[in-house]
């Protein structure tokens, strides 16, 4: 509906990524969740078309790419906690 709600999901979904990751005992690494950031956009920006949806495409490309370094990060803060 709106860029806050894409903001909104982006939190929740990753959140429960990193609680799965915690659960399941994966090992994840930070070089590995930096590659997947340009993975990620390129797959949602150009292999999906996004760019034919100019800035809302590119903003949901960028939400997408950050996704698994958000899920990486709190799932290390949970970890150390």
């Amino acid at each position: 509906k709106s860029v806050f709600d894409l903001f909104v999901k982006l939190d929740s979904y990753s959140s429960a990524k990193a609680l799965d990751l915690v659960n399941y005992k994966k090992s994840e690494s930070l070089n590995r969740n930096v590659r997947r950031i340009f993975s990620r956009f390129w797959k949602c920006f150009f292999l999906r078309k996004g760019y034919k949806e100019k800035e809302i495409g590119f903003t949901i490309a960028l939400v997408a790419a950050i996704y698994p370094l958000i899920s990486y990060l709190k799932y290390k803060n949970i970890s150390n906690d």
